[in-house]
């Protein structure tokens, strides 16, 4: 496998789970603002989305949206290490807190909390409906859905929580 990430963005939680997850995995470095890799290889050509996280599989095919890149992570792992293992409802809510943390708090808060196109008035705002939207995961983080925690941390790092 091989991951593409920028630091400091989504895919940080993928980079922890395969840490996590203890795999064998290579880093590629993406330079987002150009769409080129640490190697000066045009990352359009790796994924026509233009973002990370992009996980190379072995078979050639490129995983995109953290929110599949997470749970191919997690079936990788020993069973019930990252995720609970599958006909357990403890999977599905966790799969719903993925869903709630992409969709709500992702795409909602990290771009504008991070952009230089927002006004602070603005940032003010959306801090603080992420901070409540984070007030609504936080208890769900137990050591049994450790793959939640690490899509939380990185969140905690964006809204300076």
């Amino acid at each position: 496998m091989k991951l593409y990430f920028s630091p400091f963005a989504c895919s940080l939680a993928a980079r922890i789970a395969i840490y996590e997850a203890k795999l064998d995995c290579e880093f590629v470095r993406v330079n987002l603002n150009k769409k080129v890799t640490e190697s000066g290889i045009d990352f359009w050509t790796i994924t026509d989305k233009g973002k990370v996280s992009a996980l190379a599989l072995d078979s050639g095919r490129v995983l995109t949206e953290n929110f599949a890149v997470l749970q191919y992570i997690a079936d990788q792992a020993a069973p019930g290490s990252l995720i609970p293992v599958e006909d357990r409802e403890d999977r599905y809510e966790v799969i719903s807190w993925l869903s709630f943390v992409t969709s709500e708090i992702h795409k909602m808060g990290v771009y504008p909390l991070a952009s230089p196109h927002f006004s602070n008035e603005m940032k003010a705002i959306t801090n603080e409906l992420v901070q409540r939207q984070l007030t609504l995961v936080t208890p769900h983080c137990k050591i049994e859905t450790i793959f939640l925690e690490i899509l939380v941390s990185p969140m905690s790092i964006y809204s300076g929580r």
